[in-house]
């Protein structure tokens, strides 16, 4: 997985406003041309402009959405978790036996 910083999508911002096509775009970030793509289609505001700070207050939201959802609204699970920690193991040992057990 390819991960985009704040200064990647500032470049893509400036590239864009030079009208350079999103395969141009990924080869001076030296990225895929999907991750330019997925970007610019998950990240741009309906009839406006791709616009690099709004991208990425998207993509923030989108990382601490996933983090606290998963736990808070599946009760089992946060048992589950909660119990293994209680038990002393670790983030990485949860999540190996998480992926053995679904």
């Amino acid at each position: 997985m390819q991960i985009l910083t704040h200064a990647d999508r500032v470049r893509i911002e400036t590239y864009l406003s030079l009208k350079q096509k999103p395969k141009q775009i990924a080869g001076f970030l030296h990225k895929d041309k999907s991750v330019i793509t997925r970007e610019l289609s998950r990240n741009t505001k309906k009839g406006q402009i791709y616009n690099a700070d709004y991208a990425q207050a998207l993509t923030d939201a989108r990382k601490l959405q996933s983090r606290s959802m998963k736990l808070s609204k599946n009760i089992p699970l946060r048992d589950w978790v909660t119990a293994r920690v209680k038990e002393g193991l670790s983030p990485d040992e949860i999540s190996g036996r998480l992926a053995e057990q679904p």
